[in-house]
């Protein structure tokens, strides 16, 4: 199994704001019942998406993922354990609380989809691990486990197809709202929350362009992006440093303060991958770590930074620096 079929991209916790641009967005963007809709989505998503990445993962380490069960493989009854796709009691309610409030935007739409499609998976994988628990496939030469590889493989191919689609729309609506709160940051003159911002969308551009193989990213254009990440986190650090004498004095301000210094330093290590992929860039030969390697040490800093972005959320109304 391929990292290429897991998407890319984690989805940070919607920061949901009031639209005062005038800019025209759907009611689930907009509404109070929209924006919790949204955030429980995002929840859900966020809960999933690791549990569908180790599953997938240590599945393809007991079978071939393209031609399934051997009948070679070794272990088969004590690694089938470690498949976990089944929610957790909080995310199982969260699912529950969704597919209630689910209207008929694209959103809810798409979201009805995406979990449907986890819950059959979640199905498929129950019924492998007690087909391999009674050990039925010694008497049937694997024939249910064909049949079950071949439902997990169909039913994962579509669950992917629905978390793109999900992953695109809460993308849109991100995106809308850190541009309206980098605005309002200029506006105010806040300038540790205008970079903060302006370093999460730089983190998911550069992270989309280095998806891309070495020779068809502009590598003109990744550098420009970068020296941008390094100028925004250059500013963050001094503007937090600044302030932090008067954000400590203030219980609230002060747990803000130590979020934004763990972002910060989740923005270091981000800004030291994309570095050696513009390093890559510059000279492949000069620059020996293999691409793909560079590909998944920036997937996990974003990740990284993803948690930590989601942290200081809980503390937005006292970021006003």
């Amino acid at each position: 199994m391929k990292k290429s079929l897991l998407i890319l991209l984690a989805i940070l916790t919607v920061a949901t704001a009031c639209n005062n641009k005038g800019a025209k967005v759907a009611e689930s963007e907009t509404s109070e019942a929209g924006q919790k809709l949204q955030g429980t989505i995002v929840e859900i998503y966020n809960n999933l998406y690791p549990k569908v990445e180790s599953s997938v993962d240590t599945y393809s380490r007991i079978f071939d993922y393209e031609k399934g069960p051997q009948g070679d493989e070794k272990n088969v009854e004590s690694n089938i354990w470690s498949l976990d796709l089944k929610p957790d009691y909080s995310t199982d309610q969260k699912i529950k609380e969704f597919n209630k409030a689910a209207s008929d935007d694209e959103l809810s739409k798409t979201g009805l989809s995406y979990t449907k499609s986890y819950l059959e998976l979640s199905k498929i994988v129950e019924d492998m691990k007690t087909y391999y628990k009674r050990g039925d496939y010694k008497d049937d030469s694997f024939v249910k486990g064909k049949q079950l590889h071949t439902a997990f493989k169909r039913t994962l191919e579509e669950f992917y197809g629905h978390q793109d689609k999900l992953h695109s729309i809460l993308e849109e609506i991100e995106n809308k709202e850190n541009k309206t709160e980098i605005e309002d940051a200029v506006e105010n003159k806040y300038k540790a929350k205008e970079q903060f911002y302006r370093l999460t969308m730089l983190s998911k551009e550069l992270l989309t362009m280095s998806k891309k193989s070495v020779d068809k990213i502009d590598k003109g254009q990744f550098k420009a992006k970068v020296e941008q990440f390094d100028k925004s986190l250059s500013e963050f650090s001094s503007v937090l440093t600044s302030n932090k004498e008067e954000l400590k004095k203030d219980t609230y301000k002060g747990i803000l303060y130590d979020m934004l210094e763990m972002y910060k330093k989740d923005c270091d290590e981000f800004y030291g991958k994309a570095k050696t992929m513009s390093r890559k860039l510059e000279d492949p030969i000069k620059e020996t770590t293999d691409e793909q390697s560079i590909r998944e040490n920036m997937l996990s800093e974003y990740n990284s930074m993803v948690n930590s972005y989601n942290n200081v959320m809980e503390y937005k109304d006292h970021f006003e620096f």
